[in-house]
Parts: C-alpha cells; structure tokens; sequence
C-alpha cells in the first residue's frame, strides 16, 4: 500500500463520523508520521506494516472521539512527541508545544466571583454618580429654578 492509498482510506473511513476538523488532524498526523519514518531509513513496506490497517486506525480514532472523556489531539499530539522525542528535543523540552486547549463551556468560579463583583462594583458606581448627580440637582437646580420662576413672574407684570 502507498502513502496515497493509506491517507486516502483512512480519510474515507473517518468521513461523516467525526468533525472535519479532526480528520484533518488525523490526516495531517498520519502525513507527518509517515514522511518522518521514511527519512530516518524505513521503507515505505516497513511503515505500512508497522502502522496496520487504516480503517483499524480510523475506528479506534471515531470511538476515541465519541467517548469524549479526554481529547483526542491532544493525546495524539503526546503520543507523537514520546515518538519523535529523539528528533524534537527543541520542542520536548517546551511543554506548551503540543497541547490543545480546549474550552468546555465551564466557566472557573473563580471568574464567576470576579464578574459578580465587578458588577457589583459598576452598580455601586452608578447609584454614586446618581446620588451626586440628585445633590447637584437639588442644592444648586433646585434655587436656580425657583430664582428663574420668580424672574418671570416679576416681569410678566
């Protein structure tokens, strides 16, 4: 089997079970693995034979991805750096380079108190500025209206 085939049956066992994005991940792994293998001296029958049957590969990546308990990339992306650890000591030693940041939809409650507080704050500011406003209104619109009134009640006769 080629490179070629190998990608391409791969790609078409993935298709319509998992997200797009993921296949191409998946693709661009295998991609990787494969041109990594072949340029350190094994033969393309030596990699095929070491990898299996893609459509093998391709169910246990769907049924990885439908658990859902952990994310796939980013233990593949591990699996793949404990490979190539050899190669990439410039990027093992960076412990950021191969993780995949997720986002649950959990918001920290930590973040939650922080955002109640900071409306708090707001809300408190508000009635401040409203209750200076109210004082300004009545120590100094207040007599300047009733100053005004008087004005033009004297003048109207």
């Amino acid at each position: 089997m080629t490179k070629e085939e190998f990608i391409k049956e791969l790609r078409e066992s993935l298709y319509t079970e998992i997200p797009s994005i993921e296949i191409e991940n998946n693709v661009r792994y295998y991609n990787e693995y494969i041109d990594n293998q072949t340029s350190s001296g094994k033969t393309m029958d030596q990699v095929m034979e070491e990898l299996g049957d893609p459509r093998l590969i391709a169910r246990t990546i769907i049924e990885t991805s439908k658990l859902g308990k952990a994310n796939y990339n980013s233990v593949h992306n591990n699996t793949y750096q404990e490979t190539y650890s050899d190669t990439t000591d410039a990027y093992s030693n960076n412990a950021d380079y191969n993780h995949t940041y997720t986002f649950d939809g959990k918001i920290p409650l930590r973040y939650r108190i922080l955002g109640i507080a900071i409306l708090i704050f707001f809300v408190m500011l508000l009635i401040f500025l409203g209750s200076i406003a109210i004082r300004l209104f009545i120590s100094i619109g207040i007599p300047i209206l009733l100053v005004y009134l008087l004005v033009r009640l004297i003048t109207r006769r």
